[in-house]
């Protein structure tokens, strides 16, 4: 669930569609939807650190609370970037 909220996160930018007419459109569960459109619920939450950190630069206020929130130790945070950009490396080199 986390892997859809995440890909379909910026489909609202890349299209100029709002969020709530593109979950209209597209069959998801209730959790999808809660986390695109509010950023409510546990994916939502996932969603919000995901944003946070890529702003990281700008603003670090909500890094640290919503790791808390979520009970995800810097350690573990760290791990799942990894992960993450080592699946994306994959992606692409496959691409390729």
């Amino acid at each position: 669930v986390a892997f859809t909220v995440g890909i379909m996160s910026l489909m609202d930018t890349l299209f100029g569609i709002p969020m709530a007419d593109i979950v209209e459109q597209i069959p998801v569960s209730d959790e999808v939807r809660q986390a695109l459109v509010g950023r409510g619920g546990f994916f939502g939450e996932l969603l919000k650190l995901s944003e946070s950190i890529e702003q990281a630069d700008e603003d670090t206020e909500l890094v640290l609370p919503t790791l808390k929130e979520l009970q995800i130790s810097g350690d573990d945070m760290i791990e799942l970037e990894m992960s993450a950009f080592q699946w994306s490396d994959s992606v692409v080199r496959y691409a390729i």
